[in-house]
């Protein structure tokens, strides 16, 4: 979780500041004016991102699997907390991706675009996760049983949906916006 965590920030951190620097240096508003679409732009930047940060990855990655199977065989929980935390980082990565290049895009302050893209795909879901936990926790009747997949697998799902939410809000501004807030 600490290796995902520090990777993911990473990754917003730059995905706002590449788009961000070119607008404020100019250089985007004349890479806008040669013949390239808008997809092909956001495509390499996508190149650029990946280049910088599939090594990195796919090593946190392979960590993860190799401690999947260093477990005992009796511990499934944990094995399917790893297999879910393995596919949020790649669902975080792809949207921090698009959300951090549409918030440095739009932002002053590159570390303020960072901070939101982290809060909206990273914080939020853990706190709207914890505030139903506790919720749950209230109901009268509840039994709590150690083998219990149910929270890891709301947890993943709260986190695609999330993912889903702001990567289409992210990906849509861009498609949209991109030429005329680079020339503002």
């Amino acid at each position: 979780l600490f290796l995902h965590s520090i990777l993911k920030t990473w990754i917003a951190t730059e995905a706002c500041q590449r788009l961000n620097q070119d607008r404020q240096s100019g250089a985007l508003e004349l890479l806008l004016s040669t013949p390239l679409r808008v997809r092909e732009i956001m495509r390499g930047q996508l190149l650029a991102l990946r280049r910088q940060f599939l090594g990195p990855i796919l090593i946190v990655l392979l960590t993860d699997f190799l401690f999947i199977l260093s477990l005992k065989s009796g511990n499934s929980v944990l094995t399917v907390v790893f297999l879910a935390g393995m596919g949020m980082l790649v669902a975080d990565v792809y949207t921090l991706s698009w959300v951090g290049m549409w918030l440095g895009l739009k932002a002053k302050d590159t570390n303020r675009a960072a901070g939101s893209a982290i809060a909206r795909i990273l914080i939020l879901p853990w706190i709207i996760f914890y505030v139903g936990a506790i919720f749950q926790e209230l109901l009268p009747g509840r039994s709590y049983s150690t083998n219990n997949y149910l929270p890891v697998i709301l947890w993943f799902a709260l986190g695609i949906f999330i993912d889903l939410i702001f990567f289409a809000r992210a990906y849509n501004g861009l498609m949209a916006h991109l030429r005329s807030i680079a020339t503002q």
